[in-house]
């Protein structure tokens, strides 16, 4: 099992464009990692470099206490699958899991050792004598998984590989990535685009954007306290919208007023608002919605009546409350 250490790393392609900005990550031993954020984040970038398919530009990459940004990638002992996997089609099930180890020189009682531990925790057992075209879809992402594991990498790097899947696979296959987790004995990191994927995985989580680490935690804390308005957006999508509303202190409560409606601030927020000096003033608001609510002016997402909300402060959109 791996412990990987990003310390201010970037990565600048030669076309110019930076992937990675100045991000710091530590994952830990034997952790369960997501990442996640919009298309172009950096996040398959990130894994490369894991697994030596890129150099770094500036920074370090440390791996189980190594400085690593020059190592051949083949020492580095990591496994890597895409979301679209390829398997070789003439080679049935058993012979896709042996061939890497062949390449690698193993005799072949270690062969066969390292295939029947693989096929047990992935449970391929009905399917080795299958080849590929006679595979579902899910059963080739198990097996192009599996191949990527045989040899016991010392992390385990999934890039989307539920993403092809219809909705009810998807659902099945993260269900059994967590029981498959359970019995790697390895650091593994996902990626994904897809916040319900992160909530219904429930690992520890990093948030990307524009190449760099916005905000990681579990999912609750980024649910509950995420750092700006692109964490709360991103995590709440897609039925997340925001208003700009007036924070006003009557009488008995503090409301924020938007455009057709108003909610109460819970108490226990009021005391902040007063100290940053946001009442009587405009904030950003953002709040689950449900079906969008016809009014007479056209169509207008309102709060529902049990939706999280947060306040955002309307220049630097960090989050108030």
């Amino acid at each position: 099992m791996a412990v990987i250490s990003f310390r201010n790393v970037t990565k600048t392609f030669p076309n110019g464009k930076t992937a990675v900005k100045d991000l710091s990550l530590e994952i830990r031993h034997g952790e369960f990692l997501v990442l996640t954020g919009p298309q172009g984040s950096g996040k398959v970038t990130l894994l490369r470099m894991i697994a030596g398919m890129e150099p770094i530009s500036t920074g370090e990459l440390w791996i189980n206490g190594e400085k690593v940004e020059n190592a051949n990638p083949r020492k580095r002992n990591m496994g890597m699958v895409f979301r679209h996997y390829t398997l070789y089609p003439g080679m049935t099930v058993h012979e896709n899991l042996a061939f890497p180890m062949r390449q690698r020189g193993l005799s072949e009682k270690e062969i066969r050792e390292a295939v029947d531990r693989t096929v047990a925790v992935f449970r391929l057992e009905g399917l080795l004598a299958c080849y590929p075209r006679e595979l579902t879809d899910i059963q080739k992402q198990y097996v192009a998984a599996a191949r990527a594991y045989v040899h016991k990498p010392e992390a385990f790097l999934l890039v989307d590989v539920l993403g092809g899947l219809e909705p009810d696979m998807r659902r099945q296959a993260r269900r059994r990535m967590k029981e498959i987790y359970n019995a790697l004995d390895t650091t593994l990191i996902y990626v994904t685009e897809d916040p319900k994927e992160v909530m219904e995985l429930g690992a520890r989580t990093a948030v990307m954007r524009r190449g760099q680490l916005v905000q990681e935690g579990p999912v609750r804390e980024l649910l509950e306290r995420p750092r700006n308005l692109f964490v709360a957006q991103f995590m709440n999508s897609p039925r997340f919208a925001l208003s700009e509303v007036r924070i006003v202190k009557g009488q008995t409560a503090v409301e924020a007023i938007g455009d057709g409606f108003s909610v109460d601030v819970p108490p226990e927020w009021v005391a902040r608002l007063e100290q940053n000096g946001y009442i009587g003033h405009r904030v950003l608001m953002g709040y689950q919605t449900g079906e969008p609510a016809e009014d007479e002016d056209g169509t207008t997402e309102r709060p529902l009546p049990d939706s999280r909300f947060y306040f955002f402060d309307r220049t630097t959109e960090n989050t108030i409350l």
